[in-house]
């Protein structure tokens, strides 16, 4: 018995918001769609197009489980078109439910565009990875790539061409630009030029998603490097205050004044030491913290920029101080 949910359905309680997005998170479904782009890889390997790839198709278990159903119209590579498993009752009122309208196997919306046109001597698995990218999409979106009112408006809607980018179809969503072009890539009108493979469209996927960690590392160090920056900085104000304060107090004292008339001043100079070493230990740390996340993410933008304010600030200090080998 299969039990569990579709993720049509997750993504219809998502567009509704009914649905829990912390529970289903984009980066846990992107893991579920890994699965099934490995499921769908392994199949290839034996020659074996599923040729119904939807998100009707895909179940996902209550403990992490990912299945991917419905191969009744599934094609050995090597054989004849069994014609035996197909439905030939698809009519238009059954736009986006059906499996078969004549010659053309699959659901109308996720068809590759040789399947839509009922090309079925060239469907293989490019067809499926369409299809791929079709489910990809409307995980993205929570939108189906393709609309229409009938069979044959889907039809020829995926025939004129890919859908409109994910991110300006779905701007609200914040689609990373990156996972957009994977998804585009995959539902290329030519089969020749479609991302290559099932295996490949989910190493793309992965790929995306370790760089998605490695940012959020970065974001997570930057952080803390921007809280050590702001507190340098405030005790970077206090210490010029302090330390002009401290100038017009050492002036205003003679040296032969007794210690303990100079409370005042001995203890401003304690202060102005205490805030040097607080404002260089911030510094350090906020340096510190930069480095770590572009050890995460090269490209970070905001820890390159910190370093370069950074950089400035340690060569004017130097400038004012005289130190040459520093300044260089």
């Amino acid at each position: 018995r299969v039990d569990g949910r579709t993720l049509a359905d997750v993504i219809q309680g998502l567009a509704a918001g009914s649905e829990d997005r912390a529970k289903w998170s984009l980066v846990r479904l992107l893991g579920d769609f890994v699965r099934v782009c490995n499921a769908v890889a392994f199949a290839h390997d034996f020659g074996v197009v599923h040729r119904d790839l939807k998100p009707e198709n895909i179940m996902l278990g209550r403990f992490g489980e990912v299945l991917l159903l419905d191969w009744g119209v599934a094609r050995l590579l090597d054989e004849d078109e069994p014609v035996a498993t197909a439905r030939d009752d698809l009519s238009p009122g059954d736009a986006g439910t059906g499996t078969r309208a004549g010659s053309i196997i699959g659901t109308p919306g996720y068809l590759s565009p040789e399947a839509a046109e009922g090309r079925i001597a060239e469907i293989g698995p490019a067809s499926d990875v369409f299809s791929l990218g079709a489910v990809l999409y409307e995980l993205l979106t929570l939108r189906r790539a393709y609309t229409g009112d009938s069979v044959i408006a889907l039809l020829m809607a995926c025939m004129e061409g890919p859908p409109t980018d994910p991110t300006i179809r779905a701007p609200e969503q914040d689609i990373d630009p990156e996972l957009a072009g994977i998804c585009m890539a995959a539902m290329r009108l030519d089969p020749a030029e479609r991302t290559p493979d099932a295996g490949e469209l989910a190493r793309q996927i992965q790929d995306f998603l370790a760089g998605r960690q490695r940012h959020e590392r970065a974001v997570q160090e930057m952080r803390a490097a921007q809280e050590a920056w702001t507190a340098s900085t405030a005790a970077a104000r206090e210490l010029e205050a302090a330390s002009a304060e401290l100038s017009a107090l050492e002036e205003a004292t003679p040296a032969w004044t007794p210690r303990a008339e100079k409370a005042a001043l001995l203890e401003l100079r304690q202060s102005v030491r205490d805030l040097g070493v607080l404002r260089d230990d911030a510094f350090g740390a906020a340096m510190l913290g930069a480095e770590r996340a572009l050890s995460h993410d090269p490209r970070h933008r905001a820890a390159h920029e910190l370093l370069d304010r950074a950089s400035w600030i340690l060569y004017l200090r130097s400038e004012a101080a005289g130190n040459r080998a520093e300044k260089a």
